[in-house]
């Protein structure tokens, strides 16, 4: 393959990884910041609950 035809074709492939990789993140990124903000009700029992998990298995 002639050096032109890899370069055009590598920065095509760059781009399209990018794209994607953008807009995979860009989703689960407001998928994660309504998922983060449902659980800010329930964080004070989350930490209680882990505290109480780590107790257990320091003690075991």
């Amino acid at each position: 393959m002639r050096w032109e035809r890899f370069a055009f074709s590598n920065a095509l492939g760059a781009g399209g990884w990018a794209a994607l990789l953008t807009s995979v993140d860009w989703f689960f990124g407001q998928v994660a910041e309504l998922l983060l903000g449902e659980l800010r009700h329930y964080e004070g029992a989350l930490a209680v609950l882990l505290l109480a998990l780590a107790l257990c298995y320091a003690a075991w």
